[in-house]
């Protein structure tokens, strides 16, 4: 995509996928998204001002065991202090930036056994974001923040959190063990439950006030109506 600025300059994004780069230490992971069809996630994308690149980001993906499923592992950002020539990135066209130099960790990505986002931790502002999941590993059932994943299954065995997740909906027994958190991880904020109705839909999300159970305070609320036939 390019765009030409109010100054007159020449901005382009360009993304590259699987199938465009096969010279690169990941070479046998994009191999084997593209012979499984996963072509549309981009691996790199640059933006570019009159044909130098300005930034850069690579998404390094991974195979989970024993599933088999793809997902991104980590983001790298492209920090150059000077515009970048497109052949000294690329020195030929099914090249990669990564093991550039100027390639920088950003974020990293944790999964369950389903596949499921369960930590994302950002490097450049030190921030990490847990999810936890439930009603058969489809929707979110807990949010934490200013606490690893490590930290919460120093809590709740992994093994817990799992049989939690596999379950068609959650017990009482369910939300003390996960209410546990907020005694045991006094400094991050357990900020809000999910609450789905039989139908899967998103009922009530809410937070409890200064990990408070006694101060629930409901976020949204949702109230579904059928048309008259």
């Amino acid at each position: 995509m390019t765009i030409t600025d109010s100054k007159g300059q020449t901005r382009t994004t360009q993304y590259r996928y699987p199938s465009d780069i096969t010279n690169s230490p990941d070479a046998a992971i994009l191999k084997t998204m593209t012979q499984k069809n996963i072509i549309s996630d981009y691996i790199e994308k640059t933006v570019s001002i009159d044909n130098m690149i300005v930034s850069g980001e690579y998404q390094k993906f991974n195979e989970m065991q024993p599933s088999g499923v793809i997902k991104p592992e980590k983001i790298d950002l492209l920090q150059l202090s000077s515009p970048l020539a497109y052949k000294t990135l690329y020195p030929t066209t099914n090249a990669s930036m990564q093991g550039n130099s100027n390639l920088y960790p950003e974020t990293y990505y944790k999964y369950d056994v389903k596949g499921n986002v369960v930590e994302t931790k950002h490097i450049k502002n030190n921030y990490v974001d847990v999810i936890l999941w439930g009603y058969n590993y489809q929707y979110p059932i807990a949010e934490i923040k200013n606490a690893t994943y490590s930290d919460v299954i120093g809590i709740i065995p992994e093994s817990t959190l799992n049989a939690i997740a596999a379950k068609s909906e959650l017990s009482a027994a369910d939300s003390t063990t996960i209410n546990s958190l907020r005694n045991s991880l006094p400094n991050a904020l357990v900020a809000t439950y999910y609450d789905y109705d039989a139908f899967g839909r998103l009922k009530e999300t809410y937070y409890y006030e200064n990990n408070d159970k006694s101060k629930k305070r409901k976020v949204e609320a949702y109230d579904y109506h059928y048309k008259s036939e």
